[in-house]
């Protein structure tokens, strides 16, 4: 507990942001009638909205679920799993950069996951694409629209209108981009990133952000291109706060004036912990000769 308190007391600031975060994610994510997503035009012609309604092999409650809690059983059971060389304590403990400083890592994950549902939200408000289930989710009523009149003169396309839909088509219109493939890469990620010499793991964990990815486009939840725009918003998201994590916690100057820096995947704050930690491999490496 005295961790937690350490943890929000050394970073007011972000935890202000992660509670406006998490206060907008819900307000977006909860209750999508709020705000509307954008009526993109769409034609009752197009393939492309007109296949089949199926149900979800990965849940978005089970995808957000491990978004959100994914970080703390790996950094609980696995020991010294950071990327700088620290054991990692307790649940959501943090990497110990400086005798006198901690950096909490639990913060700047929710960070990254929560930025990223939050601009996915945000994304899918502003795009509004329709999902490839469109009129099978809506209930779309093409005998409705009794003009069927042509786009343009010499034209096959005929434009739909989402009244003519029998269910709330808002669901519907949230194709782009992918939130599973968005929340899983910017979870699986920013672990992956702190595994560092850990293939298996990391390799294992990015293979089942592929797995959610694909699996949309397989539901007929998502066209091709909406995952793949989930999945670089998600990476591009996480490795961004987790180069600032690294920046603002071990990029900079020490107490004694001299640089941090890194030796084998560990961060050391002087080049005499370096000299040490290297002289110790020599002194390993003679006596296995």
């Amino acid at each position: 507990m005295q961790l937690f308190t350490d943890m929000i007391r050394g970073q007011p600031l972000l935890c202000g942001q992660l509670c406006v975060l998490f206060c907008l994610v819900v307000l977006l994510d909860w209750d999508k009638s709020l705000v509307p997503p954008r009526d993109t035009q769409f034609f009752e012609n197009d393939a492309k909205l007109a296949n089949e309604l199926k149900s979800d092999t990965v849940s978005s409650y089970f995808v957000i679920a491990f978004a959100y809690f994914l970080f703390l059983p790996i950094f609980v059971t696995v020991p010294n799993l950071s990327s700088r060389g620290f054991s990692l304590r307790f649940v959501g403990s943090f990497d110990k950069s400086r005798k006198d400083e901690l950096c909490p890592s639990l913060l700047y994950y929710l960070y990254a996951v929560l930025a990223t549902h939050f601009v996915t939200c945000c994304a899918k408000i502003y795009v509004g694409r329709k999902r490839p289930n469109f009129f099978a989710a809506c209930e779309y009523h093409f005998a409705a629209n009794a003009k069927k009149a042509p786009l343009f003169p010499g034209s096959s396309l005929v434009k739909g209108e989402v009244q003519f839909c029998k269910k709330d088509p808002i669901s519907g219109m949230l194709s782009f981009p992918s939130g599973h493939a968005s929340l899983a890469f910017s979870s699986t990620v920013f672990v992956a990133m702190e595994l560092s010499g850990r293939i298996f793991t990391q390799a294992a964990l990015l293979l089942f952000a592929v797995f959610v990815a694909c699996s949309r486009v397989v539901d007929n939840k998502h066209h091709p291109e909406d995952i793949i725009a989930g999945a670089a918003l998600g990476t591009a998201v996480s490795a961004m706060v987790h180069t600032r994590m690294i920046r603002t916690y071990f990029d900079r100057e020490s107490p004694d004036g001299e640089k941090s820096s890194v030796v084998n995947g560990a961060y050391n704050s002087s080049p005499v912990a370096q000299d040490r930690q290297m002289s110790g491999m020599t002194g390993r490496e003679n006596r296995a000769e």
